[in-house]
């Protein structure tokens, strides 16, 4: 007699805390956007999407604030885009480029966990995500940055979930 086993994951269930399609309604509260980018909310492929172009190499064109970590402490956060870029240059250092970033500390030690589908050229839309741990020893506030960093071209952000 054989015997047969099946393996069946664990699956825990989600709960979407936090979504954006990028428009100018969706990007008012807990949204800072840097002066020096210009920044635009506009409509491409039938999406609503946020729009920065670079002509000088700054950092963080947007982003968006979780003030209250702590009331998820014993989850993960997964967070979730879709970017799109065009003519964007090539960064002095491998971990710069299109930035779709979490800061936060954790332990007292900042953190920057990220995660992008190509970090310059032109490239359509892909979707990227990233999770985070929430601990007890997490900071109070986190900072999800969207932008270039040592980079000048255009970047589309769009389909924001967290």
């Amino acid at each position: 007699m054989t015997a047969i086993f099946f393996f069946i994951p664990f699956i825990q269930s989600l709960t979407l805390i936090y979504e954006s399609d990028f428009s100018e309604e969706q990007t008012k509260e807990n949204w800072t956007f840097n002066s020096r980018i210009k920044s635009e909310h506009v409509n491409i492929n039938s999406r609503s999407a946020l729009k920065m172009t670079y002509s000088s190499k700054f950092y963080a064109a947007a982003s968006y604030t979780i003030s209250n970590l702590h009331q998820y402490v014993g989850y993960d956060l997964i967070f979730t885009v879709d970017i799109k870029a065009d003519d964007v240059s090539i960064p002095t250092d491998s971990w710069n480029g299109v930035k779709f970033m979490f800061v936060y500390t954790e332990n007292g030690t900042t953190q920057y966990p990220s995660s992008t589908p190509f970090k310059y050229g032109t490239f359509d839309w892909a979707q990227t995500q990233f999770f985070v741990p929430i601990t007890n020893q997490s900071s109070e506030t986190g900072t999800l940055n969207f932008g270039l960093q040592d980079s000048t071209g255009t970047v589309y952000f769009s389909n924001l979930k967290i």
